[in-house]
C-alpha cells in the first residue's frame, strides 16, 4: 500500500492513536513506526527524549487505564507541521474517569514526528471529574481572567 493510500501523516497519526488506545500494547509498535528515533516530546506533566523513553511512557500510561478513548476533533496540517485538537476519556484503574480536551502540535522531518508537544488542561480535567468541582474551578477562573 503506497503513502497516498494510507493518508497524509496527520490521517495516520490520528488513526494510529485511536487504535493504540482501543488496543493498547499489540499496536504500540505501528504507533512508534510514525515518530523518529529522536523525538522530542513534552506535556503538562513530563517531558521525554528518544524513541525508547516515548515508549516507555506510552506503556505505563497504558497499564495505568482501566478504559481510555480518544477521538481526533480537527486536524491542520502544511509543510512540517500538524496541530490536531482532541478529546480524551481516560478511566484510571483507580478513581473516577477524566475527560481531557487538548492540542497536539507535532513537527516532521523526513516523514517522521521528531517533536511533540500536547497541552491540555490537568486540573480541569480532575475538576469534570468531580461532582460540583467543575462549577467551582470555572468561578475561580472567570474571577481570574
Amino acid at each position: 500500500m503506497s503513502q497516498s493510500e494510507q493518508g497524509t501523516l496527520g490521517e495516520r497519526w490520528s488513526r494510529a492513536l485511536e487504535t493504540l488506545f482501543r488496543e493498547r500494547e499489540p499496536a504500540l509498535p505501528a504507533f512508534l513506526s510514525l515518530y523518529d528515533e529522536h523525538i522530542q516530546f513534552q506535556d503538562p506533566l513530563q517531558r521525554v527524549s528518544g524513541l525508547a523513553a516515548y515508549a516507555e511512557l506510552n506503556r505505563r500510561f497504558l497499564a495505568r487505564a482501566r478504559r481510555i478513548e480518544i477521538s481526533v476533533e480537527e486536524m491542520a496540517e502544511q509543510e512540517g507541521r500538524l496541530f490536531a485538537s482532541w478529546r480524551m476519556h481516560f478511566a484510571p484503574r483507580l478513581g473516577p474517569e477524566l475527560t481531557l480536551e487538548g492540542v497536539s502540535h507535532l513537527r516532521v522531518r523526513e516523514g517522521r514526528i521528531v517533536y511533540q508537544r500536547d497541552h491540555f488542561d490537568v486540573a480541569g480535567g480532575v475538576a469534570s471529574a468531580v461532582p460540583g468541582l467543575s462549577a467551582l474551578y470555572r468561578a475561580v477562573l472567570t474571577r481570574v481572567t
